[in-house]
């Protein structure tokens, strides 16, 4: 069982498998074409040849299909593997976070108020100090005072006072 899932963790045993797969396509293309040869110099009874026909059409139809989808498929997830490590935009992922810290931050935020006490655990302060070196940041971010920090039995909590600037809430101009 370990054999077979460490085959599956392997990358490169995946790579080798779908090219196995794009082969095995192209030799059931080949195989295809190989039977319609000997069908065309094989004389047989006019109904069968019809039928032998049909079928190997089928089989080519179905290679070339089988090639066509695995190469889309490799582009789609081509496709998604770049898309997932394009960095969304500051804004975005500022809001993301205050909002997995607090839902009240921002709807404070939309209702005017700037300055909101929040409580963060060691990794969110590590967070907001990582946003902190950000370029860029200052448009969101006006200023985080420390107010209280100590030990919960969830581990050390920090109280900051954030004063938020209400660009963070406004959506970004649409792109054209």
């Amino acid at each position: 069982m370990h054999i077979v899932g460490s085959f599956w963790d392997s990358e490169k045993s995946i790579g080798g498998l779908v090219t196995f797969l794009d082969y095995a396509g192209f030799v059931d293309f080949v195989a295809g074409v190989v039977l319609l040869v000997i069908w065309y110099k094989k004389p047989k009874k006019t109904q069968e040849r019809k039928l032998t026909l049909v079928a190997i059409i089928l089989s080519l139809l179905a290679a070339v299909l089988w090639v066509a989808d695995s190469k889309l498929s490799h582009r789609l997830t081509a496709l998604q593997l770049v898309a997932q490590s394009t960095p969304k935009p500051l804004d975005e992922r500022l809001r993301a976070f205050f909002d997995s810290v607090d839902p009240i931050i921002l709807n404070a935020l939309k209702h005017g108020i700037a300055n909101i006490d929040a409580n963060l655990n060691s990794l969110q302060t590590v967070e907001l100090r990582n946003f902190g070196k950000e370029p860029g940041v200052g448009r969101y971010i006006t200023s985080v005072t420390p107010k209280f920090s100590g030990m919960t039995p969830m581990g050390e909590m920090n109280t900051v006072t954030l004063n938020l600037s209400t660009n963070l809430i406004k959506s970004p101009p649409p792109q054209p």
